[in-house]
């Protein structure tokens, strides 16, 4: 049957939904709604506003052709509904039998929280940068009977992360799947590393100076990753996980279960490049794992984002496989297992002089302004429980080569330590004096400790000389003098000075 209405109105209006399964009520209160349908087969015009359990909400909305979309089939749409401070627009096609709509979407949703709560409904608890805030969307959609949603040319902003995004969302298993190909400049996942940087109440300090610094105890929240399942592809400039920092990142990131699977396909980090796996689990607690291959990295500014440990400034090629369980970073270190194996290019081990503690034998070559520079450094180690064993370390220099063994305490931040530095007296650099060093206490102000009962008086002699010789070699070489019989290097070097100071003057009169 056709009809028309010129003008139907509701005012001061109110409507009341109860689901008396779950409690959930709808109140709309305070409705002024104008309805005009000239033609039943032409254009309606809906103009509402009212409040949702007590939101302010305003819908405006246009239908082009009435009597088919009350027939099911799909009708030239254009809608705008705003609640409170969030708004949604659709301009396309729309239909109900099926429910099929395809076009233009814009959406801008501020605290998705509290938007939930106005329909009685809780919101995943969401992480900052992964949409806790704002969550805006702009792109061409097409929505399915069964609720699912493909999304084309989209714009998506989560928090202060912009994307872009082309991606399928279903509800097969009753809960949101989402397989999408994603582009992102800079992501800011800071928040993921679940600690704000405060002290006392479970939060971790700086720990540059003390020594006395924790991991911090504040809860890792990761139920967002039982929130929905899916498939990611990610192409990112960026990517701040707050604990540590990645450049141009292409990955795949698989969801299912609460279980994710990062796998690197190409990722630029501190100057290298690391490839492999990285796994989050929040099926029953939290767990994360991880298995890597790294390529050319800056080990100071990693170690510095990572345990604030700035000592160690050198490139390293290593491979890792780590494992760790715990509802905090204080709990995921102190569990932390594993073993890798790292080879180190030329660097410096700074806070520590091995080449002039052993040719004085003086304890005092340690601290800021001391380093000893290295031309390798290859290692191998284990971790239980957060402390990470070594056997084997070489360490080879211009003047000295050094092994080492001993624990580090990853959570108590502590060392326990053993280098044993050898002069190279012999012109194939071997031989020589050994000095063990012991390394002890909070890496952020270690104690050394040399054993001399290891070394008689003669080869305290010997071990002075032998370096003092290579030493003044290099000086030599460097300045390009040969010093004559009897002549030390410094004299040498003076002599050199006043010649060269001589000329200058001579010049000056020329």
């Amino acid at each position: 049957m056709a009809f028309s209405l010129d003008k139907g109105e509701i005012s001061d209006g109110s409507v009341r939904w109860i689901d008396h399964a779950s409690g959930q009520r709808l109140a709309l209160t305070h409705l002024d709604a104008s309805l005009a349908l000239p033609s039943f087969d032409g254009p309606a015009r809906l103009d509402l506003t009212g409040q949702v359990n007590g939101k302010a909400l305003k819908v405006n909305g246009t239908l082009g052709a009435f009597a088919s979309f009350l027939a099911g089939d799909p009708a030239p749409t254009d809608l705008a509904l705003t609640l409170d401070a969030s708004s949604i627009g659709f301009k396309g096609t729309f239909g109900t039998a099926p429910l099929a709509a395809k076009g233009a979407l814009t959406a801008n949703v501020k605290d998705p929280a509290a938007l939930a709560a106005v329909f009685g409904q809780a919101a995943p608890d969401l992480p900052k940068g992964l949409g806790r805030d704002t969550i805006t969307a702009k792109g061409d959609v097409t929505l399915g009977a069964d609720g699912a949603m493909q999304l084309r040319g989209g714009n998506l902003t989560l928090d202060d992360n912009a994307l872009s995004v082309a991606g399928d969302l279903s509800f097969a298993k009753g809960k949101p799947r989402i397989d999408a190909q994603i582009d992102a400049g800079a992501l800011d996942l800071s928040a993921l590393a679940g600690a704000s940087g405060a002290t006392g109440s479970g939060e971790a300090s700086s720990g540059s100076g003390s020594g006395t610094s924790g991991w911090s105890n504040a809860p890792i929240d990761a139920t967002g990753l039982r929130a929905l399942d899916g498939k990611i592809v990610l192409d990112a400039s960026s990517i701040d996980f707050g604990t540590a920092k990645l450049g141009p990142t292409k990955a795949q990131i698989t969801i299912e279960n609460g279980r994710a699977v990062a796998d690197l396909r190409q990722v630029s980090a501190y100057g290298g490049s690391v490839t492999g796996q990285v796994v989050a689990n929040a099926r029953s607690g939290f767990s994360a794992s991880a298995d890597l291959v790294a390529k050319g990295v800056s080990m100071q500014p990693l170690l510095s984002d990572l345990a604030d440990y700035t000592r160690l400034d050198a490139k390293a090629d290593l491979a890792v496989k780590l494992l760790a369980s715990g509802n905090s970073q204080a709990a995921l270190v102190r569990s932390l297992s594993g073993s890798g194996d790292v080879a180190f290019g030329k660097g410096a081990l700074e806070g520590l002089d091995l080449v002039g503690m052993l040719r004085t034998l003086d304890l005092n070559y340690v601290g800021e302004g001391a380093k000893t520079i290295f031309d390798q450094i290859t290692a191998s180690f284990t971790i239980a429980n957060g402390v990470l064993s070594n056997d084997y370390l070489e360490l080879k220099a211009p003047l000295l080569s050094a092994a080492g063994k001993g624990l580090v305490d990853i959570g108590a931040q502590s060392l326990d330590y053993t280098v044993t530095p050898t002069a190279l007296s012999k012109a194939d650099g071997t031989g020589g004096v050994k000095v063990p060093l012991s390394i002890t206490g909070p890496w952020a102000k270690p104690k050394f400790g040399l054993d001399m009962k290891a070394l008689s008086g003669d080869k305290v002699d010997a071990a002075k000389q032998d370096l003092k010789a290579k030493a003044d070699a290099e000086i030599a070489k460097k300045l390009g003098i040969t010093p004559q019989d009897g002549q030390s290097t410094e004299d040498a070097a003076k002599q050199k000075l006043k010649e060269e100071a001589a000329k200058g003057l001579l010049k000056l009169f020329k």
